[in-house]
């Protein structure tokens, strides 16, 4: 089995497999195929460069199986080797991961007078492995636009805190609702993740 493990939606990892020839007499390889991959995001870009491919006892050959998920499933697929003896099969898998930030809570800073509130959220899948730079607050404002309340540098943290001052108070007459949203930016500039 091939694990790629967890990989962002729109993001591309790889996995190395290996063809090792245990027996006595040459190993030919002649074609390989992907199989069962029903979502399509299994590749193997090489195998015309490797293929065909004659082994000897106790060598071996290596392919390159790349992962593009597309939402956040688990996937599996089969790779199927084809040998002068029989064909080698290999199970692949790997799991797409949702690469926005979570908005957790927002909670009422006490005893403040009104208009302050704590933003927690939960980090983007990409910050651990420093793919984003920053994260941006934003509330909606009464007009339906959203306005920037500022941006908190990604230092890989599994969790982060803001406080926020919102567009209104809550009061005897009544409730005033407001709405966030975290967006997680990576290096480049038009790639950015957007809590839901």
């Amino acid at each position: 089995t091939l694990d790629i493990g967890l990989v962002p939606i729109g993001n591309t990892n790889s996995g190395i497999l290996n063809i090792s020839n245990i027996g006595i007499v040459n190993l030919n390889l002649t074609g390989v195929e992907i199989l069962d991959d029903t979502a399509g995001v299994f590749f193997i870009s090489d195998h015309e460069e490797i293929l065909p491919a004659d082994i000897e006892p106790g060598d071996s050959r290596w392919t390159e199986v790349q992962f593009a998920p597309t939402g956040p499933y688990e996937y599996g697929a089969t790779v199927m080797f084809y040998t002068n003896i029989e064909p080698v099969i290999v199970w692949i898998q790997g799991s797409g991961v949702d690469p926005a930030p979570v908005l957790n809570s927002v909670s009422d800073v006490p005893d403040d007078q009104g208009g302050w509130v704590y933003l927690s959220w939960e980090a983007s899948f990409s910050d651990a492995a420093g793919e984003i730079a920053q994260y941006g607050v934003w509330e909606l404002n009464p007009d339906e636009e959203w306005v920037s309340l500022g941006n908190v540098p990604a230092l890989q943290e599994p969790e982060y805190l803001f406080l926020a001052h919102t567009f209104g108070d809550s009061s005897d007459t009544g409730v005033y609702w407001s709405e966030f949203m975290i967006t997680a930016h990576t290096l480049l500039p038009d790639v950015y993740y957007e809590s839901e």
